[in-house]
C-alpha cells in the first residue's frame, strides 16, 4: 500500500514501463512479456542464475529485471529485459546496474556469464530509446503525484463537508 504521493508517482511510473514494454516487444516482433515465458528465458541460460551460475535443481530462479524498472535506470517489462536470478543474487542486485553487480564474482566462469547476459540483450535487440522513455517518466512522475494529491484534498474536503452536514442535522 502507497504510504504518500511519491510512493503513488512510483508505482504509475512502474505501470508505464511496464505498458511502454508491451508496446516495445510488439515493436520489435514478439508477443508481449510474461511470466509464461520465463522457462524460454531459463533456457537460455541453461536453468542457471545469469549472475552467479548456480543451477535451478540447487536454487530457486525467479525472474529479475537486468535493468531495474524504477525512474532513475528505466528498464522495461519487456523481452531482454527479464533474465533468470536466484534468490540470494536477486536481492543483492536490486536496483543496482548488472555490470557493476557481475564484477562482485571473481570466479572463472564470470566473464562467460557476462558474455551470455550479452548475447541475451542482443538477442532480443533490447535497446530502448532512453531519452524518450526519459522524458516520458519525469513528466509521469510529476502529474500523477499532483493528479492524485489534489483527488485527495477534494475527497478531504467532501468528507468534512458531509461530516458536518451529519454534526448539524
Amino acid at each position: 500500500m502507497p504510504k504518500g504521493v511519491a510512493d503513488i508517482s512510483n508505482t504509475a511510473v512502474r505501470m508505464f514501463l511496464h505498458a511502454i514494454g508491451r508496446s516495445y516487444d510488439s515493436e520489435r516482433g514478439f508477443a508481449h512479456y510474461t511470466k509464461r515465458h520465463f522457462p524460454q528465458v531459463k533456457e537460455f541460460f541453461k536453468g542457471t542464475c545469469c549472475y552467479c551460475g548456480i543451477s535451478e535443481s540447487e536454487q530457486r530462479l525467479t525472474g529479475d529485471h537486468l535493468v531495474p524498472t524504477n525512474r532513475t535506470a528505466l528498464g522495461l517489462e519487456a523481452w531482454g529485459n527479464i533474465v533468470p536470478a536466484c534468490g540470494i543474487c536477486n536481492e543483492k542486485k536490486h536496483d543496482n546496474d548488472w555490470e557493476l553487480y557481475m564484477s562482485n564474482f571473481t570466479d572463472a566462469e564470470v566473464d562467460s556469464r557476462t558474455n551470455r547476459i550479452r548475447r541475451f540483450v542482443a538477442h532480443y535487440k533490447y535497446a530502448p530509446n532512453l531519452e524518450v522513455i526519459r522524458l516520458a517518466v519525469v513528466e509521469l512522475y510529476e502529474e500523477s503525484g499532483g493528479v492524485v494529491q489534489a483527488l485527495v484534498d477534494l475527497k478531504v474536503k467532501r468528507a468534512l463537508e458531509r461530516m458536518s452536514q451529519t454534526r448539524s442535522s
